[in-house]
């Protein structure tokens, strides 16, 4: 199997463009890290599939042509839904507004997420909606600062729990949704990202990344044959090599083992005093 791994899309990018036209040639999947409620519908927009790493631990699947409409929202009874110019949604309750509904992009009528609002008009929870309508994940903040992500599965059980302190997630869990055993634990994302990509991608695929961040943590734990298709300039403010590609091509950073770049970047990377035996020209 091949696949194109990315910590997240974003779609109308020159990065994400040609992420796509490579997939197409190659016949490639495209695996995500990063949450996306959204991620199925713009597959579905690129006419690619692929796999989302939250999903797959959470056993999540999609329904196609499927969506929220906005007036099946969860909210009181005799509440009222009321559109602003913007196309977003306030939801008023004996006058006061408790939520505001965010709608994806030209639809008018798919509900994004759900802000719930306590009375002194900060965030309570906020409830997220996949493309095709199922509930996401579930979203706890106190004193206006996000506390906790839960992502759940297709009956709207925890799963997969994101804990944050002062911003940042610390905590990462994943529980049996049945009898809601705690299965693993990690210290961040990145280790979670690390220990899970091994159950996705197996020796005999090909993965290719664009960018050495997360991603490239992401694959250190396979045993695929992996490819860095370079997006980023390949040398920092100060002219300098960046770090990670410069461990990447003395080969102490052995999981990658092929590194393409642009024509440009490929005759300046040659001038270099780093071994080129990685660097191949960018398809």
């Amino acid at each position: 199997m091949k696949y194109e791994l990315l910590n997240t899309i974003t779609p109308g990018t020159e990065a994400w463009d040609q992420v796509v036209a490579r997939a197409k040639k190659n016949h490639e999947r495209i695996i995500v890290l990063s949450a996306m409620p959204n991620f199925a519908g713009l597959l579905n927009q690129a006419g690619l599939k692929g796999v989302s790493l939250i999903d797959r631990v959470c056993n999540r699947s999609y329904q196609k042509d499927d969506f929220m409409f906005f007036d099946r929202i969860p909210v009181p009874t005799g509440a009222k839904i009321e559109m602003n110019e913007d196309g977003n949604l306030n939801v008023l309750y004996d006058g006061d507004k408790i939520a505001n509904v965010t709608l994806y992009p030209n639809t008018r009528r798919a509900v994004q997420d759900v802000r719930y609002l306590n009375p002194d008009g900060t965030l309570d929870y906020i409830e997220e909606y996949a493309t095709d309508g199922s509930h996401y994940t579930n979203i706890y903040y106190y004193n206006n600062e996000m506390q906790e992500i839960d992502f759940l599965d297709m009956q709207e059980r925890p799963v997969l729990r994101y804990y944050l302190y002062e911003g940042v997630i610390n905590f990462v869990t994943i529980e049996n949704p049945v009898t809601r055993e705690v299965t693993a634990k990690y210290n961040s994302v990145r280790d979670f990202v690390m220990a899970e990509m091994p159950t996705i991608v197996k020796p005999n695929d090909t993965v290719t990344i664009s960018y050495m961040g997360i991603e490239l943590d992401a694959i250190s734990q396979t045993n695929s044959h992996n490819i860095l298709a370079l997006v980023e300039d390949p040398f920092d403010e100060h002219h300098e090599v960046r770090g990670n590609l410069q461990a990447i091509l003395k080969n102490e950073i052995k999981t990658v083992q092929e590194v393409q770049v642009p024509v440009i970047a490929y005759q300046e990377l040659q001038k270099t005093d780093l071994p080129s035996d990685k660097l191949k020209l960018l398809k």
